[in-house]
């Protein structure tokens, strides 16, 4: 039995202990919710170049808009399709986190001008896209598949196929990039991709916006943001791994950036290359496409990713017929 001055003494520091904690507690699930909203709902960018813009010196340049449904959490996503000829292959473009489809604007006219066709679009919560969070890659990754899945139902006037469905490439920066590398390990008909500043899993990801938003790198912290990622955002987090992904690419030609300007995002895509299967390769640039890039810069980086693309042994565009280059698509059953 307590004496009584010892009940004291434990009321006492009840009293001063129960309330810091609740206080602690309410702070930190403050704290952990503030900074994965944070972390999710990315600032909307300013659109940085149009086609119009491209089309006023002089660049021709055929272009629909696009639109597809998505699977997770619903709605449709929508881009602009750069086109080419009938048969020509297709090339994708995920932008990285903060950005929106524009910034790869300079990117897609090359290669479209070198013969492919291009589709650019929104990852979710990033520009037009009108989703509320970004999952970092758990779910773009099946935006990305139905991104594929719409243009193999496209058709040219004469009801053929409008791109070369064996042969598809894939682009893409962070979380972009993140979820080309999975959509390339589940789409038999991707025969390459391209890749910039990219993490392991969506763990990785998260810590690291967590720790550039915050300034603090803190297991603690870490742990509450996973908590609160799979509690309020994303329940399957973290499922997704580019990582495992990498090791499945027996086939594709891969090509990953390593920008020397990309901080810890450039470690982290030298170690998944040094992991990967298949045919791989890197290469060095000055800047990674984590920021914006301009003109002289966007000049090197692009001429980079267009030569992977049109090399013979990779996705090098066959000849098409003339009259099929400006033929307006159509989706399947229209």
């Amino acid at each position: 039995m307590l004496k009584r001055q010892q009940k004291r003494t434990l009321i006492n520091i009840l009293k001063f202990v129960l309330p810091t904690t609740l206080v602690f507690a309410l702070v930190s699930v403050g704290v952990t919710v503030y900074t994965v909203q944070q972390i999710v709902t990315p600032p909307k960018t300013k659109t940085s170049a149009t086609i119009e813009d491209y089309k006023l010196l002089g660049i021709m340049i055929t272009q629909t808009e696009e639109s597809w449904g998505l699977k997770n959490l619903g709605g449709t996503a929508k881009g602009w399709l750069l086109r080419a000829g009938t048969g020509a292959p297709a090339i994708i473009l995920s932008h990285g986190y903060g950005q929106n489809k524009s910034d790869l604007l300079s990117l897609a006219v090359s290669l479209n001008r070198a013969g492919y066709h291009v589709l650019l679009y929104d990852l979710r919560a990033h520009g037009e896209n009108g989703a509320l969070f970004s999952s970092l890659g758990e779910y773009e990754t099946d935006d990305l598949l139905a991104a594929i899945e719409h243009l193999k139902s496209l058709k040219d006037i004469d009801g053929n196929p409008l791109i070369d469905q064996q042969r598809i490439g894939l682009y893409g920066v962070s979380v972009g990039g993140f979820a080309s590398m999975i959509a390339a390990s589940k789409e038999p008909m991707v025969k390459a991709l391209v890749v910039d500043a990219i993490y392991p899993d969506t763990q990785k990801g998260l810590h690291l916006w967590t720790k550039q938003a915050t300034g603090v790198n803190n297991s603690l912290l870490y742990y509450m943001v996973d908590k609160g990622m799979s509690l309020l955002y994303v329940s399957e987090y973290p499922s997704k791994s580019a990582l495992k992904a990498a090791r499945m690419l027996t086939d594709t030609k891969q090509l990953y950036i390593l920008g020397k300007d990309a901080g810890e995002l450039l470690t982290m895509t030298g170690e998944i290359y040094s992991q990967a299967s298949g045919p791989k390769e890197t290469v060095e640039v000055p800047h990674s496409r984590i920021k914006v890039l301009y003109k002289n810069d966007q000049d090197v980086y692009d001429a980079v990713v267009v030569d992977f693309f049109r090399r013979p042994d990779v996705l090098l565009p066959l000849p098409v017929q003339p009259s099929t280059l400006n033929a307006p698509p159509t989706a399947a059953g229209k």
